[in-house]
C-alpha cells in the first residue's frame, strides 16, 4: 500500500463560495489514517509525490504512464525515453469533461509524474529493475503505481461487475492518426474477419466479448469501436472502419505490458486499451481541448453501447467546456524555477494563493500582473487564483 498524501479535485473551480474553498482546502490537512475509503475527485500520492491516483466512481480507468516530466537528481537515469507530452494533461482533461457530462462522476486516474528515463512503469511485471532500476525510491514508486491500479481495478470490479482500462500514450507517426489497441496484432488485422475473431480469447477484451456476447469485430474495429468513433469525429483512428488495419510499414502498437496485466485476457471483468493518441492532437492548443473531449464523448458512448452503462450524463457542449477551462489559463506548465509564469484570464486578479502538494501555503500574491516569478523547488504544485468578480480557480502548476 502506498504511502498517501491527499489533495483536493484538479479541475477547474467556477462561482464556488468562499465557505467551499475553504472547506476544499482543509482537505488538504486529513491524514490518510482517518480516511477509510478514497474520496472521488481526491488526489492520492505515493512516495515524494512521483505518482498521483484521483480517485474515482465510474467504471472507467485512465492511466498515463509516460505522461511524467520530473528528473529528481536522487534516481539515476534507468534508459533515455522521453515523456509522452500531453498525456498528463488529456488525462485531466478528460476527467473534468466527462465528470461535467455525467452529472458528477468521475473516472479513476493513475499519474506518473516521473520522467520514463527514471521511471517506466509499463514493462515486464516480473522484473521491476527494468523499470524501476535498483532505486529504492524508484522502486517504491513503481510498486505506488501499480497499487493504485490494483486499487482502482478492484473498486471498479466490486461496484460495476466490469468496467473497462484505458492507457494513454502518445505517438509521432508519419500517418498522423491514432492507434486504437485491443491487444490484435497488425498481422491479424489484415486477415479475414473469421480469422479475426479466433483471436478474442488473446485479446484485452476477452470478457466483454466472451462472457458478455458483444461483437468482436464491431468493438476492433466497426463504427462503434472508440477508433470507429474517434475517426467519425476527424481524429483519424486505426483500427476503425475507414482505417481497419494498418500497413505493414507501420508499427502498430496494439497492446503493452500494462494492457495485458489489466485487460481481461488472462482474467477478471475489466478490459483494456491501449490507446496511442497523435501528438498534435494533444499537445497543440487549437486541439487539445476539443480533442479531450471528443474522446470523453466517445468513451462514454462506447461505455454505453458495449457495457450497457448509462450514468444519467448531462449535456454539456464543447462551449461550456471551454468557458470553464478558458477563464484562467498558466503557461507555460511545466515551468522552470526562477522563471515567469503567465496567467492568462478576461478578469482582474486580486490574489494568487500557491500550496504545496503537502498543503503548506509556499507563497501569497496580491497583484493584478498577469506575470508571476516562480522561486519555487521543482515540484507539484497548486495554484488558487482569485478574481476580481469574486470566483476562484484551481490550477495545478509543475516546477522543474
Amino acid at each position: 500500500m502506498p504511502n498517501i498524501f491527499i489533495l483536493p479535485p484538479l479541475e477547474n473551480i467556477k462561482n464556488r463560495m468562499k465557505k467551499q474553498i475553504l472547506f476544499l482546502l482543509s482537505m488538504l490537512f486529513i491524514s490518510s489514517e482517518l480516511h477509510a475509503q478514497y474520496v472521488p475527485g481526491i488526489s492520492y500520492y505515493g512516495v515524494n509525490q512521483y505518482i498521483e491516483y484521483i480517485a474515482g466512481d465510474m467504471p472507467i480507468i485512465i492511466v498515463a504512464p509516460h505522461a511524467g516530466i520530473l528528473e529528481p537528481a536522487i534516481l539515476p537515469d534507468i534508459n533515455t525515453r522521453g515523456a509522452d507530452n500531453g498525456t498528463m494533461e488529456l488525462a485531466l482533461f478528460m476527467a473534468d469533461s466527462l465528470h461535467l457530462k455525467s452529472g458528477g462522476c468521475r473516472p479513476h486516474i493513475i499519474i506518473n509524474h516521473l520522467k520514463p528515463s527514471k521511471l517506466n512503469p509499463v514493462y515486464s511485471a516480473s522484473d521491476s529493475t527494468i523499470s524501476a532500476g535498483t532505486n529504492p525510491l524508484a522502486l517504491q514508486a513503481l510498486q505506488d503505481f501499480h497499487d493504485f491500479i490494483q486499487i482502482a481495478h478492484d473498486k471498479v470490479s466490486n461496484d460495476w461487475g466490469k468496467g473497462h482500462y484505458f492507457e494513454l500514450h502518445g505517438n509521432g507517426t508519419a500517418e498522423e492518426w491514432n492507434m486504437v489497441g485491443l491487444g490484435v496484432s497488425k498481422y491479424y488485422l489484415n486477415m479475414t474477419d473469421s480469422v479475426i475473431n479466433t483471436r478474442v480469447n488473446s485479446s484485452t477484451i476477452k470478457n466483454l466479448c466472451t462472457v458478455g456476447g458483444v461483437n468482436f469485430i464491431e468493438v476492433l474495429k466497426g463504427p462503434t469501436s472508440l477508433g470507429g468513433m474517434l475517426d467519425s469525429l476527424g481524429w483519424k483512428s486505426t483500427t476503425s472502419p475507414n482505417y481497419p488495419s494498418p500497413p505493414d510499414s507501420v508499427t502498430f502498437f496494439y497492446a503493452g505490458q500494462n494492457t495485458w496485466r489489466y485487460g481481461s485476457k488472462n482474467s477478471g471483468t475489466i478490459d483494456a486499451t491501449h490507446l496511442e493518441s497523435y501528438w498534435k492532437f494533444m499537445v497543440l492548443s487549437a486541439n487539445r481541448l476539443k480533442y479531450s473531449n471528443d474522446l470523453a464523448d466517445a468513451m462514454l458512448r462506447f461505455m454505453n453501447i458495449h457495457y450497457g452503462f448509462s450514468f444519467n450524463c448531462q449535456t454539456t457542449n464543447l462551449e461550456e467546456i471551454d468557458n470553464r477551462f478558458s477563464e484562467v489559463n498558466i503557461f507555460p506548465n511545466p515551468v522552470y524555477s526562477n522563471s515567469s509564469l503567465n496567467i492568462e484570464t478576461t478578469k482582474d486578479i486580486d490574489e494568487i494563493l500557491i500550496f504545496n502538494s503537502s498543503g503548506i501555503l509556499c507563497d501569497k500574491l496580491v497583484s493584478k500582473d498577469n506575470q508571476i516569478t516562480i522561486n519555487l523547488k521543482p515540484g507539484i504544485y497548486f495554484l488558487i487564483i482569485r478574481t476580481s468578480h469574486g470566483n476562484s480557480t484551481f490550477q495545478k502548476m509543475i516546477v522543474m
